[in-house]
């Protein structure tokens, strides 16, 4: 190994196999160390697969910087487990290597308040289907139900509480959902202010699980499991409606060419109209 190839890299135990790209810097390596079990810890191991793991690292100079990452899937002997080869400084699962993590240690994920308040809605319309078949076949009503009360005309108020009132059970629900997508839009809130609205979101969660519906214990599930994330969209504002953006012109493009057998030809036309 290169004495010099620890430093680039900045893990242990890694060798440089190629440096590539001016914009971005693609640097691909391998791992030259013992590789163990991690149930057992054995090193009595079959190789069954190789593949290559692209990870994010940290920036040369104003350069970004990937890692690309010779990797095993092995068979233990010893306990018979099945693993893929983990190495030092990268964690498992992770997309990204520890120095690049060093980088931005204080950051914290924002759950997406558009992906959300979405999910709000298909299990709320799922739970419809359950009341009502035939109402939540019925396109004019599905647009009136979808949108938020205040969007509402007068006229379309008129209707859906019609509706509402012949299906009472079905009522409860469109109102406590109503108030749960309300209490979601908050949005440029303090911290003291947050912590005054996280109650009302934990007693929202304890109610989708005491009705008892399949859709909405799932949805209590989620909100669980990511109530630190969502409680955040109160205060920070921040989402990838950007990158959706880019996403669906970049599919309007492929659509438009019927498809690029070159990959280059792609990439290029995509800078172009998304630069």
């Amino acid at each position: 190994m290169h004495p010099a190839d620890s430093s680039i890299v900045g893990l242990p135990q890694f060798e440089i196999l190629s440096i590539e790209g001016t914009e971005t810097v693609e640097i691909r390596a391998r791992y030259l160390g013992t590789v163990s079990c991690p149930d057992c810890q054995g090193e009595e191991l079959r190789m069954k697969d190789s593949f290559v793991r692209i990870l994010r690292h940290a920036s040369l100079g104003i350069r970004p910087c990937y890692l690309h990452l010779q990797s095993h899937k092995y068979h233990c002997l010893g306990c018979g487990r099945y693993f893929n080869q983990r190495f030092p400084g990268i964690g498992k699962g992770r997309r990204s290597t520890e120095p690049f993590r060093k980088h931005f240690s204080k950051a914290l994920i924002v759950a997406d308040r558009f992906h959300v308040i979405r999910l709000v809605n298909e299990k709320f319309l799922a739970c419809w289907a359950a009341f009502d078949p035939k109402g939540r076949a019925n396109r004019g009503l599905l647009s009136l139900v979808r949108r938020h009360e205040e969007n509402l005309k007068p006229e379309q108020r008129i209707r859906l509480f019609e509706y509402l009132r012949t299906h009472p059970a079905f009522g409860d629900l469109y109102v406590f959902k109503q108030k749960l997508c309300r209490l979601l839009r908050i949005k440029h809130r303090k911290a003291r202010q947050c912590r005054r609205l996280i109650p009302l979101f934990l007693r929202a969660i304890e109610r989708l699980r005491a009705w008892g519906m399949k859709p909405l214990v799932q949805l209590a599930e989620t909100f669980d499991s990511w109530k630190e994330e969502i409680a955040r969209m109160w205060r920070f504002t921040k989402n990838n409606g950007i990158t959706e953006g880019f996403h669906n012109k970049m599919e309007m493009i492929s659509r438009r060419a019927f498809g690029f057998r070159n990959f280059e030809n792609y990439r290029l036309r995509v800078r172009v109209l998304c630069g």
